[in-house]
Parts: C-alpha cells; sequence; structure tokens
C-alpha cells in the first residue's frame, strides 16, 4: 500500500513539472521556432531544455536525457522544429493549391 501511495505521488509531481514545463519553457521557445530554429542559437535553447528536463527528472548533469524525454513524452527542440516546419508547409500547400485552382 504505500509503495502504491509513493507511485501515485511521483506520478502527481511529474504531472504538475511537466504543466510547468509546458506553461513557462515550451510556450516560450515554440514562439517563432520556425523563424530562429534554424539558427547557431538553437544549441543554447537545446542545452536549456536538456537541463530543464534533468531538473524535472532528478537526474544528474551527466546522464543522458533521451530517455527522460521519451519518459515524460516531450519532444527534442529539434524535432519541434522539424515538425512545426513540416506543419506549416502543409498547411500553406492546401492553401496553394486551393489559391491556384480558383484560376
Amino acid at each position: 500500500m504505500l509503495h502504491n501511495k509513493s507511485s501515485q505521488t511521483t506520478f502527481f509531481l511529474q504531472y504538475i513539472l511537466k504543466m510547468i514545463y509546458y506553461a513557462y519553457f515550451h510556450s516560450g521557445v515554440t514562439h517563432g521556432l520556425l523563424f530562429w530554429g534554424n539558427s547557431s542559437h538553437s544549441m543554447t535553447v537545446f542545452r536549456l531544455q536538456m537541463k530543464t528536463i534533468r531538473i524535472m527528472i532528478g537526474a544528474r548533469s551527466k546522464d543522458s536525457c533521451i530517455k527522460f524525454f521519451k519518459i515524460l513524452g516531450i519532444l527534442l527542440l529539434m524535432a519541434q522544429y522539424i515538425y512545426y516546419n513540416y506543419n506549416y508547409n502543409c498547411v500553406h500547400c492546401q492553401e496553394q493549391k486551393v489559391l491556384y485552382s480558383k484560376f
């Protein structure tokens, strides 16, 4: 019974930390990601993202973050950039097809 309560507390804490991550970090990073995602400063932001994930999980600074991103279900910065770029292009290709089909 004690183990079950401990796992529920851990799950709840991760849920709260994930909400805080999306509210403060993710929203700020994804704003304008299409414009600055390919710049040289994106590596600095990626390092901040990894540091944030390590703090959320409670990992050491030398631990690999890839498994933590998978556990939390959060996309890496580069994956977010690719996703938003793909999504933007798909939406605008559809708009262009509709626009050119009227002529």
